[in-house]
């Protein structure tokens, strides 16, 4: 699995081409609680969270976010990596990605 994510993000690298500029962005945050579709993913404890996005050019693009999280268990952070792209086609926008969410600090 972690050679399909460094062989997909590497090709997405590979195909924005020199002639588009990379654009690099950041982003940070301080919550109360971190829910996720109605449940806490951190016992109702705050969370600090970040992320990087890179605009790779001709609609596609990359990034990774992490935040801390408490499920009662060993998992005390939560990494998720995506990439994809975004345009459009036959006057339709689309957009097309993957996401995989990782926990480092847990059992699996």
């Amino acid at each position: 699995m972690k050679l399909l994510q460094t062989t997909a993000i590497a090709g997405l690298l590979v195909a924005s081409g020199a002639a588009s500029a990379l654009e690099l962005s950041g982003n940070v945050a301080l919550t109360t609680d971190y829910v996720w579709r109605g449940v806490s993913q951190t016992d109702g404890a705050p969370a600090i969270q970040g992320g990087f996005d890179a605009d790779l050019g001709n609609g596609l693009y990359a990034g990774v976010w992490a935040s801390n999280v408490d499920f009662g268990s060993d998992a005390s952070s939560e990494v998720d990596v995506y990439a994809g792209w975004a345009g459009q086609v036959a006057g339709f926008d689309l957009d097309v990605g993957v996401l995989h969410y990782a926990y480092p600090t847990g059992e699996n």
